[in-house]
């Protein structure tokens, strides 16, 4: 079994109507021979969690190849919670 080697990094992404949204991606640490073929994988938390709360299973599915994305719903984000 290899160890769990990924790496994260914080991201805004802008929702239809120009809000942003905190998102993660997480991205394997070895690199593909080609990019194109990783899988692409989504991990929506459920209402009110933050993304963070699915951190490490998304590591951990990055770590095995795979590119994955966590966000926050509209709300969730303490940055946009203390932006007024």
């Amino acid at each position: 079994m290899t160890a769990l080697n990924a790496t994260e990094r914080n991201l805004r992404i802008p929702a239809a109507d120009g809000f942003l949204l905190g998102a993660t991606l997480f991205l394997s640490g070895q690199a593909p021979t080609d990019p194109g073929d990783r899988p692409i994988v989504i991990v929506n938390p459920a209402v009110a969690v933050r993304r963070h709360f699915c951190a490490k299973f998304a590591y951990f599915i990055a770590s095995l190849g795979a590119i994955v994305l966590s966000y926050d719903d509209r709300g969730i984000d303490p940055i946009e919670l203390n932006s007024g």
